[in-house]
C-alpha cells in the first residue's frame, strides 16, 4: 500500500512559476498541493486555517516575505515543515533563514528532480540546503550569527550523544550551564529539539560525519 501524499501549501507571487511548481509536484506523485497563495499574508492565514505537512514559500513576496511567514506561524504549527524557495543563494540569507526556523532552503535554479527530492526529504524530517551552496561559506555565515567556541564544544558533545551531566564534567561546567548553551544553540540554529539541532549543524557544516 503506497504512502499518503504529502500535503503542500505553495506561496509565490509569480503565477506562472507557481503553476509550474504545482505541475511538477503533482506529476511527481508524492505530493498533494492543497493550498496556494500569492503573498505571505495569505499563506500565513491559510496555514493557520488548515495546516499542511509542507509549506513551500518564496523568499521575496509583497508585504510579508516567506521568512516572515516562518517566524510568525512556525511556533503555532509544530507539524508543518517549511522550505524557503529563492533566487538568491547568499550564505548569509540562508543562515538567517535557518536561524528563523526554516527546515530547508532551495534555489529556483535547482533542477526539478532536486526540488522534488528536496521537498520530500524536508517533509521526512531532514534539513535540506541546495547542493549548489558552498558548505564552507555557509559555515562562515553561521559563524557571523554568533556561534561561540564554548557553544561549539557543547554542540560537539550533543552530536556525540552525551548527556548534560557528562558534558558538564568534560567541560568543567555545571549541568545548568550546559543546558543554557544547548538551548541557545537550538535558538540559533532554528531547531526544534536536540536531534534537529544536530541535523541542522551537519547540514551547515559545523559537524563532519564519517
Amino acid at each position: 500500500m503506497s504512502a499518503a501524499p504529502i500535503t503542500v501549501l505553495l506561496a509565490d507571487d509569480h503565477p506562472l512559476f507557481r503553476e509550474g511548481l504545482r505541475g511538477l509536484l503533482l506529476r511527481d506523485g508524492r505530493f498533494d498541493v492543497v493550498a496556494e497563495a500569492a503573498d505571505g499574508a495569505r499563506a500565513g492565514a491559510l496555514l493557520r486555517e488548515k495546516p499542511t505537512q509542507l509549506a513551500v514559500l518564496d523568499h521575496s513576496m509583497p508585504q510579508v516575505s516567506g521568512l516572515e511567514v516562518v517566524r510568525s506561524v512556525r511556533p503555532e504549527l509544530p507539524g508543518t515543515r517549511f522550505v524557503i524557495l529563492s533566487s538568491f543563494g547568499s550564505p548569509l540569507l540562508i543562515a538567517e533563514a535557518l536561524r528563523a526556523g526554516t527546515d530547508g532552503y532551495l534555489l529556483k535554479e535547482d533542477s526539478p528532480r532536486a526540488l522534488a527530492d528536496g521537498f520530500a526529504r524536508v517533509a521526512a524530517g531532514e534539513c535540506v540546503i541546495s547542493a549548489s551552496v558552498d558548505p564552507g561559506a555557509l559555515r562562515e555565515a553561521r559563524n557571523s550569527l554568533g556561534v561561540t567556541p564554548r557553544e561549539r564544544d557543547v554542540l560537539a558533545g550533543v552530536a556525540e550523544g552525551k548527556s548534560a551531566a557528562e558534558l558538564a564534567e568534560a567541560l568543567g561546567l555545571s549541568p545548568r550551564t550546559v543546558e543554557t548553551y544547548r538551548n541557545q544553540l537550538v535558538v540559533k540554529f532554528g531547531a526544534r529539539n536536540a536531534v534537529d539541532l544536530v541535523r541542522r549543524a551537519v547540514e551547515a557544516g559545523f559537524i563532519v560525519t564519517p
